[in-house]
């Protein structure tokens, strides 16, 4: 079961069955540190923040600028409250159970 199965228990009405995959595959991913950044509520800077939570994986990220486009890799991270993130590559630091 993968994650079509989840979406067609969700539909079905058993979010229990779902829910248990979830945490299934939750429990192969890797922990990990990462930092990224976000606009201070305060003052409006740009702020450096620590992230603990579960890697995800690689992806590829795409800017225009005016001298043409930019290529990245990043790291897509959750965080222990749910809340999903990029991070750079380098800044991110697996952690052993």
């Amino acid at each position: 079961m993968g994650l079509f199965a989840d979406i067609e228990w969700s539909r079905r009405g058993n979010t229990d069955a779902a829910t248990k995959e979830g945490q299934e595959r939750r429990k192969v991913m890797r922990k990990c540190t990462a930092k990224t950044y976000r606009k201070s509520s305060v003052n409006g800077k740009w702020e450096t923040i620590d992230i603990l939570g579960v890697f995800h994986q690689f992806a590829p990220q795409y800017d225009e600028f005016e001298a043409g486009p930019g290529n990245a890799t990043i790291a897509i991270v959750e965080d222990i409250e749910g809340q999903v993130w990029s991070c750079a590559v380098e800044s991110v630091k697996f952690i052993k159970d």
